[in-house]
């Protein structure tokens, strides 16, 4: 089953900018999903407010990180039984780290 990371999208949507704020952990800055940053989409689709997006090599749940031109991402790889983490930036995918196995 091919798995596209438009968990990606959610990442984007504070990535919209080039020196957008940082969205270091889950709901944010503030610890409450709210930001400063002005002007951001409201809807999303698979080709609306979409800048890029990237192959998982599985499902993701986890709120990425995103910091600079960095998102950081947990998925499942369910062909090798592992969670990864995934370092990906805007111009590639950089770097697979498995975090455990089955």
């Amino acid at each position: 089953m091919r798995l596209l990371s438009c968990a990606g999208a959610l990442a984007l949507l504070f990535t919209t900018s080039l020196r957008a704020e940082n969205w270091p952990q889950w709901r944010g800055p503030f610890f409450n999903g709210s930001t400063t940053e002005k002007n951001l989409p409201t809807t999303f689709s698979k080709t609306e407010n979409i800048k890029w997006c990237a192959p998982l090599p599985g499902p993701a749940a986890a709120t990425p990180v995103v910091w600079e031109d960095h998102v950081f991402i947990s998925s499942t790889d369910q062909t090798n039984r592992a969670t990864r983490a995934l370092c990906l930036d805007r111009r590639a995918h950089l770097d697979t780290t498995t975090i455990m196995e089955a």
